[in-house]
């Protein structure tokens, strides 16, 4: 029995959000779970080595490896993704930077989902965006694309951030969503 001057919990802010909300926050919660098993237990992208991911992988070990130079030359494949692997490589050593990049890109792969439903909801209205974004959660390549040492990965998230970011009322937001989208674009440029 609770006492009768106790203070209420606090709401949380949850229970203020519109069912569009509540439904992409548990499209995001099933989203980001889905994308975590793919990329932990069903598909580790360290455990694959495709052909596209060859080159990136390499680059990335060679970026992270200091004591020789770098051909960074290659215009097939833009230093984009290699230098985001790199960046693991180079902070959790050889042995578990691959896979510590692998959580990160379904970490990222599942924030997609809540910002294909920001920018499906400014554009288009917020039944929009709730699709787009159950849409996006359940789309086999956006599952299929966390488990891959890909540019694609990166190219989604440049340009979902971007049309997240932007608001042409307000210069700042452009600044930053042309910023966003220069990260994809450096990604994946071909």
């Amino acid at each position: 029995v609770p006492e009768p001057d106790a203070k209420p919990w606090p709401r949380l802010p949850v229970s203020d959000w519109t069912w569009h909300e509540r439904a992409v926050g548990w499209t995001f919660a099933v989203g980001l779970l889905a994308r975590l098993v793919f990329v932990t237990l069903l598909h580790p992208p360290a455990h694959f080595d495709y052909s596209d991911m060859h080159s990136y992988i390499q680059t990335a070990k060679d970026f992270a490896d200091f004591t020789k130079g770098v051909d960074a030359g290659d215009w097939y494949y833009p230093t984009g993704t290699a230098s985001f692997l790199a960046f693991f490589l180079i902070v959790f050593g050889k042995t578990y930077g691959l896979g510590v990049a692998a959580v990160f890109q379904g970490l990222v792969s599942g924030l997609e989902i809540p910002l294909v439903f920001l920018a499906g909801r400014r554009f288009f209205g917020s039944r929009v965006g709730s699709l787009a974004a159950l849409l996006f959660c359940t789309h086999y390549l956006s599952i299929g694309y966390s488990g891959l040492f890909m540019s694609e990965n990166y190219l989604t998230l440049g340009l979902v951030t971007a049309f997240a970011a932007f608001v042409p009322e307000k210069p700042l937001r452009c600044l930053l969503a042309g910023f966003l989208l220069g990260l994809g674009a450096w990604a994946k440029s071909q």
